[in-house]
């Protein structure tokens, strides 16, 4: 039981949340407001789950870990495609950040660090 319980701790432990700055981006020929970008991880032990918003709202997710450190992942806001190139980065002694560069229709939008 003892083990259990120890072991039930260290994964929670490990359990973090990481948001980046928002930065603001307004789409060429674009007549509303300036979209505000973001992203969030939301870490285990083994894997991190990015996501990447678009004024609050969830637009692009995936999996990062140490087998994984780089990927893409797509959605769409307000018809345009996203399209956000994310990765690990190594902050030493087995701790990582998180960077995406988020494009808006191939544009780059927003350069992330979280």
């Amino acid at each position: 039981m003892k083990r259990i319980f120890l072991l039930t701790a260290a994964l929670l432990i490990g359990c973090t949340t990481t948001v980046s700055p928002t930065q603001s981006y307004r789409p060429a020929n674009y007549p509303g407001a300036a979209w505000s970008i973001g992203a969030r991880s939301e870490g285990g032990t083994l894997s991190d789950e990015i996501t990447v918003t678009i004024n609050g709202q969830a637009i692009a997710n995936g999996t990062l870990n140490e087998l994984k450190p780089s990927d893409n992942f797509t959605g769409t806001f307000e018809g345009r495609n996203i399209l956000a190139e994310c990765s690990l980065v190594n902050s030493g002694q087995l701790t990582y950040g998180h960077e995406c560069i988020v494009f808006v229709d191939n544009e780059r939008a927003a350069q992330l660090s979280f």
